[in-house]
């Protein structure tokens, strides 16, 4: 399958840089196609400048999932990786990209996901519980 990423990211896209590293370094047969941030002072939109990869900043509005699957759409995406996207989606983007949208949560879920729960503050909350395990979530989104 040739994979076609779009990436959705709010801030550092940490894992979106990761996985441009394993395309950039051939162990990852994939083309990332456009980054797309609701946020105008995300780091990754600086990354997509340094990488010369497409990006867009899109405003969190009633029209948001709508702009965004057109964007995905011009640029023929055919999987979204929601790499530290911290907005709620739940309607055209999920049914446009059904089964095709991974997240990847940098805790186990259910546990520690939910509001307020990214970045930092998911590992604070995993190391203050003591619990024995610990590890990370990429999961398909569905609605």
């Amino acid at each position: 399958m040739d994979l076609r990423l779009g990436f959705l990211a709010s801030n550092n896209g940490s894992n979106a840089r990761d996985i441009i590293e394993e395309i950039k370094s051939k162990r990852l047969e994939a083309k990332v196609k456009v980054i797309i941030s609701e946020n105008i002072n995300a780091k990754i939109l600086e990354l997509a400048v340094a990488e010369k990869i497409i990006s867009y900043r899109v405003n969190y509005d009633n029209r948001f999932e709508e702009k965004v699957a057109q964007i995905l759409g011009n640029y023929d995406v055919n999987l979204v990786v929601f790499s530290g996207f911290l907005k709620k989606v739940d309607g055209t983007l999920l049914a446009n990209y059904r089964n095709r949208i991974l997240n990847i949560h940098p805790a186990l879920l259910p546990k520690y996901g939910g509001k307020g729960m990214y970045g930092m503050k998911v590992h604070e909350a995993v190391i203050k519980s003591n619990d024995e395990y610990s590890g990370a979530t990429v999961h398909v989104m569905k609605n």
